[in-house]
């Protein structure tokens, strides 16, 4: 075996340039005058291959697509719906009890930070979901997540303070990051380029009906009890597990757990991590829990921005398999939708978590009336994206 690594380990060798099309890797062999973008064996696909450049190291990803039968593909397709709709149930639905929660726990204005841990937790997670998958393998990752996005909730449930809840909430973004991001990758190795569209209307089907029904189940609890808010979203999760574990047949990425852990991006992690809790803390609490021109948001947005320029440096020129190829933003196409991205993400963010409590604490309307007013246009919004 050890012969056998050694002589793989030698071809990689040979291997100074390859080329990512988003799943699978081609690589060059230059040693070879007859090969040109030609793939490896096999064997040579099941280790990653290491690819020697100019500037660094860098690792070969492994290939996990693989095609399913049409009726294997349609459970799939729901277990993956089921996990979209679980993140946007949980969004919609805490929005509507938020004054409920204020009320029960007298925190006055910063019940915000009930949505803002979560969002922070949810957006600095998303990066490092989507390159582990690569290393641990898509089902691995996605069990993983629904499991921290469920046990964050059932905690949530029995949160008896602000600080307890915001803590929680944390535990269930982390878990929550990886609910979209995950599904959309695996849903993209099962099908292929013909099946994508139709399989991507499927997954807004599920999103429309997680803002639609999100914000009436909501606006029930928070007559009733708003801890429900977080446990109903509990055995829908198990469920899902349950489904990916039977129905989802994702190949194995091979090699010993001490070389995948080895293939982790600390340096990028930690960076983004600092860079995404440094920025968006000060912007969800400035101007409410602290002045716009206090030292602790100006510091605090500052650290943000240096760490955020390391990540960039770090993800360039030190990351082996850095977790934002930043050769992505060369292609002007992908770097449109992105900030198309950012810019409808914050205008829908905000407008999920504030517009409930404008209504019952401003507008004086009921809980089950606001969450009708947010479900008109939470489903015109994600209609429109359709």
């Amino acid at each position: 075996m050890s012969k056998e690594r050694s002589a793989q380990s030698s071809k990689a060798n040979s291997i100074i340039a390859f080329q990512n099309d988003g799943n699978k890797q081609k690589s060059t062999d230059f040693t070879n005058p007859n090969m040109d973008d030609t793939r490896h064996s096999p064997e040579d696909r099941d280790i990653e291959a290491v690819v020697k450049t100019k500037k660094r190291w860098e690792i070969e990803i492994q290939d996990q697509s693989s095609r399913l039968p049409p009726k294997q593909l349609a459970i799939v397709c729901i277990s993956m719906v089921c996990a979209i709709m679980l993140g946007s149930l949980e969004q919609t639905g805490v929005s509507t009890t938020l004054p409920a929660i204020e009320k029960a726990l007298k925190t006055g204005q910063s019940v915000t930070w009930v949505g803002t841990s979560y969002l922070v937790a949810n957006t600095a997670s998303q990066a490092f979901y989507g390159r582990l998958s690569d290393i641990f393998g898509r089902k691995a990752m996605l069990l993983v997540s629904i499991g921290l996005f469920a046990i964050g909730n059932l905690l949530c449930g029995f949160a008896t303070s602000l600080a307890q809840l915001v803590g929680f909430r944390i535990i269930a973004g982390t878990g929550g990051g990886g609910l979209f991001v995950l599904s959309v990758i695996i849903l993209s190795d099962v099908t292929s380029l013909r099946e994508r569209g139709k399989v991507q209307g499927y997954m807004g089907v599920g999103a429309v009906l997680g803002f639609s029904v999100g914000p009436i189940l909501g606006g029930v609890f928070a007559e009733s009890d708003w801890r429900w808010v977080f446990w109903f979203t509990v055995p829908p999760a198990v469920l899902s597990m349950i489904q990916i574990v039977i129905w989802l047949p994702l190949k194995h990425v091979s090699g010993s757990s001490r070389e995948k852990i080895k293939m982790i991006d600390y340096a990028g992690a930690f960076t983004q991590l600092i860079s995404i809790v440094f920025i968006l803390v000060p912007i969800s609490g400035g101007g409410s829990t602290y002045p716009w021109s206090s030292p602790l948001v100006i510091s605090m947005l500052a650290i943000g921005g240096v760490f955020g320029i390391i990540f960039i440096l770090v993800e360039k020129y030190f990351a082996r398999l850095p977790l934002v190829p930043l050769r992505l933003f060369r292609n002007r196409s992908f770097s449109f939708l992105v900030l198309i991205s950012f810019i409808t993400g914050c205008y829908m963010q905000t407008s999920l978590y504030f517009m409930p409590v404008y209504f019952q604490l401003i507008r004086q309307a009921s809980p089950i009336h606001s969450s009708l007013l947010l479900m008109a246009m939470t489903v015109s919004q994600v209609s429109a994206r359709l």
